[in-house]
């Protein structure tokens, strides 16, 4: 029944380097309250592979000035919406480009790409993105 149901609502920002980021969270997170959300997944990295927070171990997407994965977090929590943490394992297009030895590739050599590059585990890639595991789970009250 609705009065059992549980809300939650995505947020999808897989934003290209040339976005800008132009965006009324306050307003965002209070409308997603006031349609019954729940829970809120907000995105840490998308499929380009920028970081929506400050980070010492990963690239902060280039036109973000500030950390909006943390405003979002900080704000759900405020609203008393859960925030729960997206992140982009599988597809990460700047860490491809930056380093096309950590891309996954087919057996005749062949960068693997859908939309996005596709990055491969079994590279130093596994390290980058424990580092920023490290950082999300350790600074952001995340469900």
């Amino acid at each position: 029944p609705p009065n059992k149901a549980y809300r939650m609502m995505e947020w999808e920002f897989h934003t290209p380097p040339q976005a800008t980021f132009d965006i009324n969270v306050e307003g965002a997170i209070q409308a997603a309250r006031d349609s019954g959300a729940q829970s809120l997944m907000v995105y840490s990295q998308g499929h380009w592979g920028y970081a929506n927070y400050n980070t010492d171990v990963a690239v902060r997407h280039p036109r973000l000035n500030y950390d909006l994965f943390g405003q979002e977090v900080s704000l759900a929590r405020k609203h008393d919406i859960s925030p729960v943490c997206y992140y982009s394992l599988q597809f990460n297009n700047q860490c491809v480009l930056s380093h096309p030895d950590w891309g996954w590739v087919n057996e005749k050599g062949e960068q693997q790409k859908l939309r996005w590059y596709i990055a491969c585990m079994d590279t130093p890639y596994r390290k980058y993105v424990l580092g920023m595991m490290n950082e999300i789970f350790s600074q952001y009250p995340v469900d």
